[in-house]
């Protein structure tokens, strides 16, 4: 078997050079695999930000257009509402002289 004792010094310097060597070659390129994944990741949420900021921008405009929609059906039942009641008007009018029936509503 292959003792210490029996490796000149030089050998005995390498084997004590190249442990320590691997240990750090192993931790530094640990180190820097999570790195790289850090920096994968910070870009795919870089991108999703982007992405936000446009589904906002959206969302936004579709809310003045629903606002705008809105305030159209309203000033437009307003219109309406106004019709409605000059109709009702003449009813009750020929109602009064005793028509039996409104026709504006058949």
């Amino acid at each position: 078997m292959l003792s210490i004792e029996n490796l000149s010094f030089k050998k005995k310097l390498v084997v004590l050079l190249v442990m320590p060597l691997l240990v750090i070659l192993f931790f530094s390129s640990t180190a820097i695999y999570n790195k790289v994944n850090t920096k994968t990741e910070m870009n795919k949420i870089d991108q999703l930000v982007i992405l936000s900021s446009h589904i906002s921008s959206l969302v936004h405009e579709l809310q003045k257009e629903r606002g705008a929609t809105a305030v159209f059906i309203r000033a437009s039942a307003y219109k309406l509402a106004a019709k409605f009641a000059i109709l009702v008007s003449l009813c009750e009018f020929y109602n009064d002289i005793k028509f039996d029936r409104c026709f504006f509503f058949t």
